[in-house]
């Protein structure tokens, strides 16, 4: 799925759900804010840094223009590169020394911080259109989750009733919300184009299934065709024949009268330039069993042993006409 292809953009979705984790922050703490703002001081607003962060992204997301949408996952992935850093060193300087340096804590803190490192350095990578990876961000991001998850279900330990962590995890939705978004948008085809080398291996990608054609087949019908065309020769005009193969692309055999020869040219179904990828005089149609209605493989083949080889199968099917291995499950 092609998370730039919604009706909504994706800039707004992770603005709103941003917005919840704001306002989720000031109802839950409001009594801490009132007095932090009363009686000013930086260390009482510290608790709240998710929340000035969250609106700073809010109005990045919003104030600027709405296209692509690798602004959308660079600055919620920004954002939680930041504040799971923070939770990282706060876990283990602050939260540290209050538990005794308990091991989990610790354990915590360090996966925290390794999960915020590799966030924000693939995150600075991508950026700067180095490479096209996100299999840092995609697995710091499902890890940063999980360890969410399992950090309010450890409550448990310390004494915690069932009713509190649920309610605690009801809180936490709009940023697990957001972080599953963030996966989504990951998995989008749209933010892998951000790159020089996604679009030169792209390119190269179709290229390749243009000029190096894969699981080639021919109708069995038409090998008894070619066969009595190499056999007889073409008599006058042209004769064609469609091949599907394994990738989008499909081909053709184009067959036109050379004087005494037969010459045949193998080229994709919609190159019109007369060129092709190989031309040749045809010399012979070869099966490995002798037997048109039970061979597997086909050659047709020219001077010097030059040959081009074949499937043999079914009919030729447009795309319109093909059905994907999920419709074929479905029935």
């Amino acid at each position: 799925m092609d998370m730039s292809n919604l009706r909504i953009h994706p800039d707004y979705i992770a603005a709103f759900l941003m917005i919840l984790i704001i306002a989720r922050g000031i109802y839950t703490g409001f009594d801490l804010l009132e007095g932090a703002v009363k009686y000013f001081s930086i260390s009482q607003l510290e608790p709240f840094i998710d929340l000035f962060l969250s609106l700073i992204a809010v109005i990045v997301l919003l104030s600027t223009k709405h296209r692509s949408i690798v602004k959308t996952l660079i600055v919620s992935s920004l954002l939680f590169a930041i504040l799971c850093l923070i939770d990282g060193v706060n876990d283990i300087v602050r939260y540290g020394e209050v538990l005794d340096y308990d091991l989990e804590n610790f354990i915590t803190g360090v996966l925290m911080l390794a999960f915020g490192t590799m966030l924000l350095g693939n995150i600075l990578i991508y950026w700067s259109k180095a490479s096209a990876s996100l299999d840092a961000i995609l697995f710091s991001m499902a890890g940063i989750l999980c360890l969410n998850i399992v950090q309010d279900l450890s409550l448990f330990r310390y004494g915690s009733e069932l009713g509190a962590i649920v309610e605690n995890e009801f809180w936490n939705i709009p940023e697990y919300a957001l972080m599953v978004f963030n996966i989504l948008l990951l998995r989008s085809d749209s933010v892998k184009v951000h790159t020089l080398l996604y679009r030169i291996r792209d390119s190269s990608d179709e290229i390749k299934k243009a000029s190096v054609p894969t699981g080639v087949r021919i109708d069995r019908m038409q090998i008894m065709e070619l066969k009595a065309i190499a056999e007889s020769g073409l008599s006058e005009g042209s004769y064609e024949i469609d091949l599907n193969s394994f990738y989008p692309i499909d081909y053709k055999l184009i067959l036109t009268k050379n004087g005494d020869d037969t010459a045949v040219r193998f080229c994709s179904i919609d190159d019109n330039t007369g060129t092709g990828i190989a031309r040749f005089n045809l010399r012979g149609v070869w099966t490995d069993t002798d037997d048109v209605m039970t061979c597997d493989l086909v050659r047709i083949y020219g001077d010097d042993m030059f040959f081009i080889q074949l499937i043999a199968g079914g009919p030729y099917r447009k795309s319109s006409e093909k059905v994907s291995l999920k419709e074929i499950f479905r029935g």
